[in-house]
C-alpha cells in the first residue's frame, strides 16, 4: 500500500530564497534541505528525494514538515541540548584572565569571584584541558634519540601526548610510568 503523496508547492520569492540558499548557504546540511524542498517543488516523490540526496525517507519529511512550519529558517540545524558555555575558548580577555588567576594562586583558584560566573571545579579542569589542547603543537623529537623499534615508536607517541598538555607523563624506568599529576590538588603549567 502506498502512500498519500507529497508535494510542496512554491512560490516564486519562496523557491528564489531557496535557491540562494542552495548556492551561497555556510552549511553544506542547509544546502542539501534546500535542495529537497526544491525538489519537491518539481514534483519529485520523497523516495526519489532520498535516493538522490542518499539519505533515508524519515529525514526528507522530516525537513519537509520543518519548511511547512517554520519556513527556510527552519532548514537550519537548531541549537543542541543543554546549556551554553560558561567560558568559550575564542573569548580573548576570560582566557586570558582565568590564565593569569591560575598562574597567580594555583593551589586557590577563586575564578568564580574574579570572573563574575559561576564555575565548578570540574568545568575549570575541561576549560583548561581544552585550553592546552588548542595550543601550538611543537614539532615531534628526532626518532633516533628515542631509541630503536617499537619503544621509540610509543615514547615519541606519549612525548608528543605529553607536549600537547594531554596527559602528564612521569619517568620512572624502563618498566614503567607514572601518569598521576605530582600536585593532586592544585594546577601547574605542563613543564614546570
Amino acid at each position: 500500500m502506498q502512500g498519500k503523496k507529497r508535494y510542496i508547492s512554491l512560490s516564486d520569492d519562496q523557491r528564489a530564497a531557496l535557491v540562494l540558499g542552495h548556492k551561497t548557504g555556510k552549511k553544506a546540511t542547509f544546502r542539501l534541505r534546500c535542495q529537497m524542498v526544491i525538489f519537491s517543488d518539481q514534483e519529485g516523490k520523497i523516495d526519489q528525494i532520498a535516493d538522490i540526496l542518499r539519505c533515508n525517507r524519515q529525514s526528507v519529511v522530516k525537513w519537509f514538515n520543518r519548511y511547512e512550519s517554520l519556513g527556510i529558517d527552519g532548514l537550519h540545524t537548531a541549537q543542541g541540548p543543554g546549556p551554553p558555555a560558561v567560558v568559550r575558548t575564542d573569548n580573548r580577555k576570560e582566557v586570558d584572565l582565568i590564565e593569569r588567576i591560575v598562574e597567580e594562586h594555583p593551589q586557590k583558584l577563586d575564578v568564580e569571584r574574579e570572573l563574575g560566573k559561576k564555575m565548578s571545579q570540574r568545568t575549570l579542569r575541561r576549560f583548561l584541558k581544552k585550553r592546552l589542547a588548542l595550543e601550538a603543537l611543537p614539532p615531534p623529537p628526532a626518532q633516533a634519540s628515542l631509541g630503536a623499534g617499537a619503544e621509540g615508536r610509543h615514547l615519541g607517541l606519549l612525548l608528543c601526548l605529553a607536549l600537547m598538555g594531554r596527559i602528564d607523563l612521569r619517568y620512572a624506568d624502563q618498566t614503567g610510568f607514572n601518569l598521576l599529576p605530582n600536585v593532586p590538588y592544585g594546577c601547574i603549567r605542563v613543564g614546570q
